[in-house]
């Protein structure tokens, strides 16, 4: 959405400070470990959200449509308008909302009477005389629109309601349709009896007439006319699924009551895992990519890039993060307050370190040059080289191997040393207080220090 903070990283491996309590960085070649993407939970200012947000709808004009145990929300990327009992809504228990080919906007309810939204205009059984004629007084349990034009609506009272281009209503019964439905040909088909777990919903997705389905924690694909190939048995923490839906780059992504999975249909042999702490009740993906995910107990939340990571505080010894670095090994390096830092290495994994010095600072720069990593402080300097570490009582604010041999130091001067005679030289210069002008090569404090190009 076009107010929305974008995130933009280096297409192969990109850093973000996010805040001071977080760091953002992207591996896109590691899958499974437990750290999960970034997500902004959506908080609007001018109206309250309910934490219990069923599904997510981007409309053909671009505005996202909420449903939740309080009503209808709809935002047009600035602000939010709210829809319930109190301005007409029939009800507030909002399931799933559906755009047909209409653009009509439909609002799928517990109550069974459904409403729609079209041209700024809420239309109820109470001012609309097709709606009216829907009989439903129970949950309505599915819904499918044909290439006609013809929507068709399943309740618990056992019945199958379909509405014409022409706005008719025809109301059949069927005891079979088992929360999922489709047409084919003005035939409706549902769920296969023997493919039920009757403590459990079964759920179902359609994209390009491909159907998946899930009970329990198996998902089915229909190979043909009647016939369903298990696809995966989800892991059992996994509890239930309760969403699903297919993209069109052939992605399946399934909601459950402890997480998000996301599979390839033609590739069950990988299989992503995020969220495990949330019950993922929707998946919309928007114009922009980006990912809409709602929860039933969480709201509603944006995620920008899957490749990008989060790791929180309690993992690492400081909240603040002062800076980041890579190296040529793909582990990502984290400088922190109190002379801590701390590795994430490329599977994930997590050490953490201590800067040993008589008073504890902040980390402010880390560089690796050629087999030497050093961290700099503002309480001295360590050189880390072939795994043993070396401590200088002499702080910086960085640090730049230049040349073949040279160092430069950047403090309230900017000093050059020779890097084969570093230690004699630092502690010379340390002994006689930082003062000699054969080292001294501008005389200007320096917190930064990058290379130049040759041009």
């Amino acid at each position: 959405m076009s107010n929305m903070e974008n995130i933009k990283l280096d297409p192969n491996y990109g850093i973000v400070k996010k805040g001071v309590a977080i760091v953002v960085f992207c591996i896109s070649a590691i899958n499974g470990f437990a750290q999960d993407p970034l997500a902004t939970r959506i908080n609007p200012d001018n109206v309250y959200l309910s934490s219990t947000v069923y599904y997510v709808l981007q409309d053909s004009e671009g505005f996202i449509w909420l449903s939740t145990d309080a009503g209808v929300y709809k935002y047009d990327s600035y602000q939010f308008e709210h829809f319930s009992t109190a301005n007409g809504l029939p009800d507030n228990e909002i399931f799933r909302i559906y755009e047909d080919k209409k653009h009509r906007i439909w609002f799928i309810p517990l109550n069974g009477k459904l409403s729609y939204y079209q041209n700024g205009k809420l239309f109820t059984p109470e001012n609309n005389k097709m709606l009216s004629q829907i009989p439903f007084t129970k949950i309505v349990i599915g819904e499918f629109e044909d290439e006609k034009g013809n929507m068709y609506f399943a309740s618990k009272n056992e019945m199958v309601c379909k509405i014409t281009p022409e706005d008719s209503v025809e109301v059949t019964y069927n005891k079979m349709i088992y929360n999922f439905l489709w047409v084919v040909n003005d035939s409706v088909y549902t769920i296969e009896e023997h493919l039920l777990n009757r403590h459990y919903n079964p759920r179902g997705c359609i994209y390009n007439e491909k159907i998946v389905i899930g009970i329990c924690t198996d998902v089915y694909y229909k190979k043909g006319f009647g016939e369903f190939e298990k696809l995966i048995t989800l892991p059992e923490q996994s509890v239930e699924i309760i969403f699903m839906c297919l993209f069109s780059d052939s992605s399946l992504y399934i909601g459950t009551r402890k997480g998000l999975y996301i599979l390839d249909p033609n590739d069950t042999t990988t299989l992503h895992n995020y969220f495990q702490d949330w019950a993922i009740t929707c998946i919309e993906k928007d114009f922009e990519n980006n990912l809409w995910v709602s929860t039933l107990e969480d709201g509603v939340h944006l995620i920008q890039s899957l490749n990008v990571l989060k790791y929180n505080e309690p993992n690492l010894p400081s909240k603040i993060v002062t800076c980041l670095e890579k190296d040529a090994q793909n582990n990502l390096w984290i400088g922190l307050t109190n002379d801590d830092y701390a590795i994430i290495d490329n599977t994930g994994k997590i050490t953490n370190h201590h800067f040993v010095s008589k008073i504890d600072h902040d980390i402010v720069n880390i560089h690796h040059f050629d087999g030497e990593t050093w961290v700099v402080s503002k309480s001295g300097l360590l050189k880390i080289e072939n795994g043993q570490k070396k401590y200088y009582e002499f702080y910086g604010n960085d640090l730049l191997r230049f040349g073949e041999n040279s160092l430069i130091l950047g403090q309230e001067q900017v000093l050059k040393f020779n890097a084969e005679n570093f230690d004699s030289e630092i502690a010379y210069t340390i002994s006689t207080r930082y003062g000699q002008d054969k080292y001294t090569l501008i005389k200007t404090r320096c917190n930064v220090l990058t290379a130049g190009c040759k041009c």
